[in-house]
């Protein structure tokens, strides 16, 4: 055995989501391969846990990782305007060099305290990548998908993102998904193109929706619909699809949600920094979202 774990209090997730005390964790080749009160046999390494807890990683499900370069910029002015007039012209300046620097620190701080994997959406995909290898963390990698600059804009960003999924496919601590921005950001047509790619790669998608009321009132007035009611009308929502945020949503949206078997990403520190509001999460664990 490569590492034994004694004398801990182990989390499990197994389906009584036991909790167990005194026990003992035996790993070989990077796998738990045994659990249980005394371990016999020698270990290359043992450590005595006692008085500690022992857990699964936590997972972050909606990160923009190199974004913690930007602690502190407009921390006072709603989504839209902190958006359009702080952080996409920052944004636009951006380098590989500071994607990387931003990359390693969020990765940094999550080891810290716990987290061993998250769900990633932003530029320059292969430098978060590299930062994922050195670190030994997992993730997963998406790269943002928007046409606001016209059709080209999308196609070229959606190649990019199919040549990612080609290339971590099999990684072994990487897995790519696609990231449509948000249905404010994303044409019907980039939004169908992106869940075809999705099917034929059997990938899934990760996607802003519903973050604040003007997002809604705005959608209700250019498309007709909520937002949610309006990616179920074009047949965009099913189980591959992870939505962050989703906040303003109505009751019918919720059942939508629940039928379709998308998934919700709550994120209750960003929504407070930027006030968009407090999600309904009580509705949606009430309904098996």
């Amino acid at each position: 055995m490569d590492i034994v774990i004694k004398n801990a209090l182990v989390v499990t997730m197994d389906e009584k989501r036991r909790i167990l005390k005194n026990h003992s964790i035996a790993i070989e080749d990077t796998k738990i391969v045994e659990i249980k009160e005394k371990i016999k046999g020698e270990a290359e390494t043992t450590i005595d846990a006692k008085g500690n807890l022992v857990m699964p990683g936590l997972i972050n499900a909606h990160t923009h990782l190199a974004m913690t370069l930007f602690r502190g910029t407009a921390d006072d002015v709603p989504l839209m305007q902190w958006l359009q007039e702080e952080i996409w012209p920052i944004e636009n300046n951006l380098n590989e060099e500071n994607v990387r620097a931003g990359s390693l620190l969020g990765i940094l701080e999550m080891i810290k305290s716990g987290t061993t994997c998250f769900n990633d959406m932003y530029w320059y995909l292969d430098e978060a990548a590299r930062c994922v290898e050195e670190s030994g963390i997992r993730a997963v990698l998406s790269t943002p998908l928007l046409d606001v600059m016209g059709p080209e804009q999308g196609q070229t960003l959606l190649k990019e993102a199919e040549n990612s999924i080609k290339k971590y496919k099999h990684h072994e601590r990487i897995v790519p998904f696609l990231g449509p921005h948000a249905p404010y950001t994303c044409s019907e047509e980039l939004l169908l193109k992106t869940k075809d790619l999705a099917k034929r790669y059997d990938t899934r998608i990760h996607i802003h929706v519903s973050e604040t009321k003007e997002e809604v009132e705005n959608s209700k007035k250019d498309k007709g619909a909520r937002p949610f009611e309006y990616l179920d009308r074009i047949g965009f929502l099913d189980k591959d699809v992870i939505a962050a945020h989703s906040v303003w949503v109505s009751k019918p949206e919720i059942d939508t949600i629940k039928d379709k078997k998308t998934k919700i990403c709550h994120n209750p520190i960003s929504n407070m920094k930027l006030g968009s509001g407090v999600a309904p999460i009580p509705e949606y664990l009430e309904k098996g979202v």
